[in-house]
């Protein structure tokens, strides 16, 4: 299970309180890192859909760690949980495609 799945069950447990060490906080950036490189190598968007879909959950789940439980976050995770918020939008999502294609 990756750290992303691990914490997500955490986050929708929702508990009083969440507790992510640095150590998961490392782990997770890694795999958010992983996915937005998948993403820069896809040729399209169309193409890129699957893993905008789920950079959507994976920009949820961190907003939600960010926002309600104040946990600090890396530049990358803020990035996304700031630039990604409307993962729904077909607009925001060409939109971030593009963005991450010349960044």
């Amino acid at each position: 299970m990756t750290m992303e799945e691990q914490l997500r069950h955490r986050v929708l447990a929702n508990p009083p309180k969440l507790v992510v060490t640095d150590s998961e906080i490392a782990q997770l950036d890694e795999e958010l890192a992983s996915l937005l490189s998948s993403i820069r190598s896809k040729p399209t968007l169309a193409s890129a859909g699957d893993d905008l879909d789920h950079l959507s959950a994976f920009q949820e789940m961190l907003a939600t760690m960010f926002f309600k439980y104040e946990i600090e976050l890396t530049d990358q995770q803020k990035f996304v949980v700031r630039n990604f918020e409307r993962g729904d939008d077909p607009d925001l999502r060409a939109y971030f495609f593009q963005r991450l294609k010349t960044s």
